[in-house]
């Protein structure tokens, strides 16, 4: 028998629901973890914008109720695809940045954002260029 750690997608749960709730819910359910999702809905693009305090103070409750997140979904990055402008590469940084620094600070090992050029626009040589580009920026972070 494999051993193996099961996580629940966030986004699976009714977007009412307190994150607290989602998460007791995640382990009353048998999952191991929860994944996070930082999108394009407005509640969830604000956990980029949560302090320091209210950051230690939901680690403070995984911890005390047996909970964990290991995934961070960034699909906010949807609006700012790397490969449609310069202006949106700068974007892009400064969002995962701050993406990278909530992960860090929830304990997220793993952190998914989008790996293509366009998003709801042609993809063309120039688009998929700038992508390629800059990726060696965002793995330099």
């Amino acid at each position: 028998m494999y051993e193996y750690k099961l996580g629940l997608y966030e986004k699976a749960m009714p977007d009412d629901m307190p994150l607290t709730e989602k998460l007791l819910l995640t382990r009353e359910l048998g999952y191991d973890y929860m994944e996070l999702c930082v999108d394009l809905h407005p509640e969830r693009a604000k956990r980029l914008d949560w302090t320091k305090q209210e950051r230690y103070e939901l680690v403070d409750f995984m911890r005390k109720n047996g909970m964990k997140f290991v995934t961070l979904s960034m699909s906010v990055l949807r609006r700012c695809p790397m490969g449609e402008s310069d202006e949106n590469v700068a974007e892009f940084m400064r969002t995962l940045e701050q993406g990278l620094e909530l992960a860090c600070d929830l304990g997220c090992r793993v952190i998914l954002f989008n790996g293509y050029d366009t998003f709801n626009t042609p993809s063309n040589d120039e688009t998929k260029g700038r992508l390629h580009r800059y990726l060696p920026q965002v793995a330099a972070l």
